[in-house]
């Protein structure tokens, strides 16, 4: 059978995630907003077969190479600072976010074998780094009896990797663009029909750990139209 085991595995743990927030109502135009918080995530039970490193060895049939026993894994925490702003402005309703989260034991997965037989493996990772913007802008740009016409923004910088990693160093984390940027302009008829152009953009993404390989950067045009 598979996964095989001489013993059995108990992973029990205790741990806490509290979170302090505030809201300043700086103007009747203008809120700040900010908060600190630790976040936990328990590892999925399977991870611990994912991620075990005691294989079947040669005739074993179609468990083959793959892991044999669990090994224990710890909880994902996070501690997390986030600070924003809000409010209206001649340009149109705004928003913009900072955070930055320090990471133990960020649950990493890697591809193991391609599809058709795809085999993923899952482990704690060394101290990684979550920091980012995040930014909107919601413009009305005319407005009269017949409709009304507006361009919607939304930015993102994100910058996600390890902090000192003995193999990867500073790498960035892989499935992640370092920017990205979305846009639509709508037009709103009277009558409830509506019409919109949009794009997305978004920069390189590392596709490995060792940050070797990159995923092109890319653009992205659609238009809708409905009621």
């Amino acid at each position: 059978t598979w996964p095989s085991s001489g013993g059995r595995l108990r992973d029990q743990d205790w741990d806490y995630a509290p979170r302090l927030g505030f809201t300043w109502q700086h103007s009747a135009q203008t809120q700040w907003f900010g908060n600190l918080s630790r976040s936990v995530e328990a590892p999925h039970p399977w991870s611990m077969i994912w991620g075990s490193n005691q294989y079947f060895g040669p005739g074993n049939g179609p468990s083959s190479g793959r892991q044999r026993a669990p090994v224990p894994m710890q909880n994902q925490t996070a501690t997390t600072l986030e600070l924003g702003a809000r409010g209206d402005a001649a340009l149109g309703r705004w928003e913009l976010t900072g955070y930055y989260a320090h990471v133990n034991h960020e649950l990493l997965s890697v591809e193991l074998q391609p599809v058709p037989n795809l085999f993923i493996a899952e482990n704690n990772a060394s101290p990684t780094v979550h920091r980012g913007i995040e930014a909107g802008l919601d413009s009305t740009l005319w407005q009269a009896a017949p409709g009304r016409l507006s361009l919607r923004q939304a930015y993102t910088f994100s910058d996600f990797r390890y902090r000192h990693d003995a193999r990867f160093g500073s790498n960035r984390l892989p499935g992640l663009p370092r920017h990205s940027y979305q846009a639509e302009l709508r037009f709103d008829h009277a009558s409830g029909l509506y019409a919109a152009l949009n794009t997305e953009y978004a920069s390189r993404i590392a596709v490995d750990y060792a940050n070797s390989y990159w995923a092109d950067s890319h653009v992205i045009f659609g238009s809708r139209i409905g009621s």
